[in-house]
Parts: structure tokens; sequence; C-alpha cells
């Protein structure tokens, strides 16, 4: 057993950190004569190793406030400093063994990208949804390499974990614009195809270049094989759901008028998240009274604008 002091969360300024993620076991009040009262958590490692530290209240509160689920697994995350003080932390919730999320935590690059989507399945609130959402989870070998492959190899969002945070942004996006009228069903829907629209692209991307695969087949034509089995799943608790969904991740703008106003939506969350982050990129070491700057995009090279 690790005792570990606690500080309350913060940035990391200077010097190298770590990170640790387990299973939150207890979260307990010690009061003591002439002391404050403090709060200490228990953490179960991969290991099986139990890390007890002091929490803050805001720690404290945030448990207080879960809605625990008998299903739902409390998970911890914590930052430590180079003095070993926890600088940072998270609490979530999932209806995930510890087992099941330790190797997609692994493979994600950015814990915050990953902490995001954790959330967006606890959003969920049709059945249907939030199963498909958690099966896709844990459909192991897919998770890992769509939170860690960049979203292209040289084009947007070209960095270890791209992929996820183009998906994310996406997914922001068109709940942004989820039109007023849309049913309950259909908005989760669209939010789920916005989501995985670019799902193909565990098949045509590693973490620094295209697959095999990738350098003859189109990675939209791959999203249906690529969430396949909870695909399958989804069709026998919702078929009509299924069907829109299927229509959602495949349709392109090749085949004239979309069916469903998510489509339109999620081609928009696309095309902004994409020139977003080309915008950010191109400007990024250019002074502000710079107005137009350039990206390379293979043999490539495309002006982007900027007014001040």
């Amino acid at each position: 057993m690790i005792n570990l002091p606690m500080m309350a969360p913060a940035s990391m300024q200077n010097g190298q950190h770590k990170t640790i993620l387990g299973s939150l076991m207890k979260v307990s009040v010690n009061a003591q004569p002439n002391q404050p009262t403090q709060y200490s958590c228990l953490i179960l490692l991969e290991s099986s190793e139990q890390v007890v530290f002091q929490v803050t209240e805001a720690f404290f509160i945030q448990f207080q406030q879960l809605t625990l689920q008998e299903d739902h697994t409390i998970f911890a995350w914590l930052k430590f400093d180079w003095q070993s003080q926890v600088i940072d932390w998270r609490i979530l919730q999932a209806p995930l063994s510890f087992k099941e999320l330790w190797p997609v935590y692994q493979s994600c690059y950015q814990f915050e990208l990953l902490e995001r989507l954790i959330r967006f399945g606890n959003f969920l609130t049709g059945e249907a949804a939030k199963t498909f959402f958690w099966n896709c989870f844990r459909q192991t070998e897919f998770m890992k390499k769509f939170v860690a492959v960049p979203a292209s190899k040289s084009h947007h969002h070209s960095v270890p974990s791209g992929l996820l945070e183009h998906s994310l942004e996406c997914l922001q996006t068109a709940y942004k614009n989820l039109p007023a009228g849309m049913s309950l069903n259909e908005r989760e829907l669209t939010l789920l195809a916005a989501l995985f629209h670019d799902a193909g692209k565990v098949f045509t991307l590693d973490e620094s270049s295209y697959t095999n695969l990738g350098y003859s087949v189109a990675h939209d034509s791959l999203n249906l094989m690529a969430l396949a089995i909870p695909l399958a799943e989804f069709a026998t608790q919702w078929k009509d759901g299924h069907d829109a969904l299927v229509y959602l991740l495949s349709w392109t703008e090749k085949q004239g008028f979309c069916l469903y106003m998510g489509g339109y939506i999620i081609k928009l969350a696309d095309q902004m998240s994409t020139n977003c982050n080309l915008r950010k990129v191109s400007f990024k070491d250019k002074p502000e009274s710079y107005q137009f700057a350039f990206y390379q995009a293979g043999a490539n090279q495309q002006k982007i604008c900027r007014l001040n």
C-alpha cells in the first residue's frame, strides 16, 4: 500500500509528471483531534496494488454527486508531479470493467479526449443507443486504434489520437446544430454517426502511415465493417434505429439527397473540424499580423486567409 499526499487540481507547471488510472474502491472521512477533516481514497491498480491518498473536499463532493449504478465501475485518474504530489484528478464512471478500459487507456495519447468520450457514453439516454456505444467501446482492438491513430497522414489532425480529437469535435458541432423538433432517438443516432463517421480509418491508418488497405480502399466504405459486431447486436434491439444508423454511416454526397437531416449536420461538422484544424496548424507559428498562411497536403499547397 502506497501513501500519497494530495493537492487541489492544477495545471502542470514544470518538470515531468506521471499518471495512474484505477478503480475507485472507497472514499472515507478521517477526522482526527486538532486536525482538519481529511478524506482518503483507495484505488486498485492493474497490479492489484492499492494507493491511499488524501483528497480535497472538491473530490469528495464530486464523488458524493455521482449517481451510482449497479453495472458501473467508478474510476479515478490521478496526475502526479515529480515530488509525487497529486496535481490533477478526474472521477469517471462507466459500465466497463477495469480490464476493458485499461488497454484503451494505454493506447490513447490524450486522456482528456478519452474522458470526453466516456462522458458522452453517459450522456446518452436511449437504451439501444447506450448499448450500441458501450458495445463499440468493448471492441478492444477497434477502440485501441480509434483512440490512437491520426485522422489523416498529412492533412488535418495528423497527430497521434487525431482521429479521436476530430471525431469528438464533429460530435460537439453536430450537437450544437441539432434542429428543434428532432426526436430524441434521431438526435442520438445523429450524434453516434457523427462520432463514428470515420470509423473505417482504423483499417486505413496506423500511427504513422497508411496501411496496405489504406492505399487502395476509401475509409468511408469501411465504416460498417469496423462497427459490424455492435451493429449486428443493435439490429436485434432496434431494427429501425439500426437501419437509420447504417444509412448515416454510409451516406456520401455523391449519393445525392440525404434522407435524414443528420447526414448534412455531420457533413457540416466534419468540414468545420477539418478546416479549423488546418487553420490552427497553419497559423500556429505565425505572428498575429499575418493574414494568410499555407498548409501542405501531400504535393498540394493550400492558402488559408484570416482578418485581423
